[in-house]
């Protein structure tokens, strides 16, 4: 039984040989295009990635691409004033289809790139469809280290969070917070310390999470303000609020001294 995919990439190829069904020229169209100015390269009037070549002449071409069609590396545009692929802020598309996922391109088809034939593409693509510009939390990468930067629903880079030296932690990316935060802020549920001042004071708390003595919490209306690490051979004070290098029994027994 033949697969879906192979299924899909026939169907493709058929229509696109055939029948404008992706807004393209006729193979008759072409021809005489390309017959007229065999170095022509123009707009193909769908979609607004895609062009014609009439140097590349090849009959053997990969799966969905016809005849002379080319594609612009994603997130690219063609340009019909130009001639070329450019940045799709700088490329007008009028009435031709304006992709905005990578997926989408065909380029990055199953019948084209052998890798999205088992996995599919928006695994190793997440889409940035209806999200605000900026970085936004990795599909099916949520509360990882990953995340990606959207800019007009396009995915235009990734990036991965990196270690907060100063805590010597894990950062992971927050998917509501839309940033990189360490792990003593991402909740429990999600595989982190979730650092809580809902029920505490404004200032300094010592950390009750992992029971480091050199780190403390500072919260401020209730709401968790930062992570702080004491230079290196203090421990945070909970008495005094501070970073001291007197040991914590000292401090407690200052204190009993003072009450008598």
């Amino acid at each position: 039984m033949m697969s879906l995919c192979f299924l899909t990439t026939l169907a493709v190829m058929f229509m696109g040989a055939h029948g404008q069904a992706d807004g393209g020229l006729s193979p008759e169209q072409l021809q005489e295009r390309c017959q007229a100015n065999s170095t022509a390269v123009f707009a193909h009037p769908g979609q607004c990635q895609l062009y014609y070549n009439c140097s590349n002449d090849a009959l053997s071409r990969q799966s969905y691409f016809t005849q002379y069609l080319e594609e612009c590396p994603y997130p690219t545009l063609f340009s019909p004033v130009t001639s070329r692929c450019q940045a799709f802020r700088d490329v007008t598309c009028g009435d031709r289809l304006e992709l905005v996922d990578k997926c989408d391109y065909l380029l990055h088809k199953c019948g084209v790139h052998p890798r999205y034939c088992g996995t599919p593409c928006h695994v190793h693509n997440p889409s940035c469809k209806d999200l605000p510009d900026g970085r936004n939390v990795y599909q099916y990468r949520e509360w990882s280290p990953y995340f990606v930067v959207c800019q007009s629903n396009r995915t235009v880079d990734s990036g991965q969070c990196a270690r907060d030296l100063k805590l010597s932690i894990a950062r992971l990316f927050h998917s509501q917070k839309r940033r990189c935060v360490t792990v003593y802020e991402i909740p429990r549920e999600h595989s982190g310390y979730g650092l809580n001042c809902a029920n505490k004071t404004d200032g300094l708390h010592v950390d009750d999470a992992t029971r480091r003595p050199d780190v403390y919490f500072r919260c401020h209306g209730g709401e968790l303000m930062a992570v702080e690490r004491c230079q290196k051979g203090t421990y945070f004070d909970e008495l005094r609020l501070i970073c001291s290098a007197q040991p914590l029994w000292n401090s407690i027994m200052m204190k009993k001294k003072t009450v008598k």
